[in-house]
């Protein structure tokens, strides 16, 4: 019998000294964020962790979330929003947890509604709103939920932007780790759950179409739409998997 999780906990990842940007863009990224959140509600009980970055809570992220019920951490480690998720995981109360880039945003309410739903079908594993197939089969991190229990008997730290490549679908890919246990790793669109297999097969998902299954949105799918059609055949075959080396 399926157990439904109970305590769930977002962790959006605001960056108050980015290394590799301006901050001014990062500023834009959380007001956006906060901004759908609060158009376009999840409809489904959680806590929102708001983990200030590579920095202290400043009045910049205290005027972005104001109004909402949000809880301030912060994480000073190095590997970016992985290494942030990964701390908070074992840090916070909850049953499923979910991580995402500071670049996601949302677009239609009820995302979070139909994400614990499709858990609560299909049970304990790792869920993401976007599967590739680029480098290797993978579950995208731009917006995953795994269950607690799981993230923690995760054997590797993240503490470095490489290592978060290795996590996403490299040596160490955490959705093979979870596949390996034995548990489910699906795509979740407004239409549907796919396992591995099927993860490119529907309509309009990650850079597929005009990208209205999607749950969530990020820079990627961001990028897509606003590319020109040879860029994207070239970015739908590397997702695919079948863009030549």
């Amino acid at each position: 019998m399926t157990m439904n999780v109970n305590r769930v906990a977002l962790f959006y990842p605001y960056v108050v000294n980015p290394v590799s940007t301006t901050r001014e863009e990062f500023n834009a990224c959380a007001r956006r964020f906060a901004d759908t959140y609060r158009r376009f509600p999840g409809d489904w009980p959680h806590r929102l962790y708001v983990v200030c970055c590579n920095g202290p809570l400043d009045q910049e992220a205290r005027d972005t979330f104001a109004g909402l019920n949000v809880t301030f951490d912060t994480y000073d480690g190095q590997g970016w929003d992985i290494g942030c998720e990964q701390y908070m995981a074992r840090k916070c109360v909850a049953d499923f947890v979910i991580g995402m880039t500071a670049r996601s945003y949302f677009h239609r309410r009820g995302w979070l509604k139909r994400f614990i739903e499709a858990r609560n079908t299909f049970g304990m594993g790792l869920y993401g709103t976007t599967g590739s197939y680029e480098v290797a089969p993978h579950i995208r991190t731009a917006f995953y939920g795994v269950d607690t229990l799981l993230y923690v008997l995760y054997p590797h730290i993240i503490d470095s932007r490489q290592k978060g490549f290795y996590f996403e679908s490299e040596d160490w890919s955490f959705t093979r780790f979870v596949s390996s246990l034995g548990y489910p790793c699906l795509m979740v669109t407004w239409d549907g759950c796919y396992a591995q297999g099927d993860w490119r097969k529907p309509a309009n998902i990650f850079r597929s179409g005009d990208q209205s299954a999607l749950l969530v949105f990020d820079r990627h799918s961001l990028i897509y739409e606003r590319a020109d059609p040879n860029v994207r055949v070239m970015l739908k075959s590397a997702a695919d998997g079948t863009l030549a080396r």
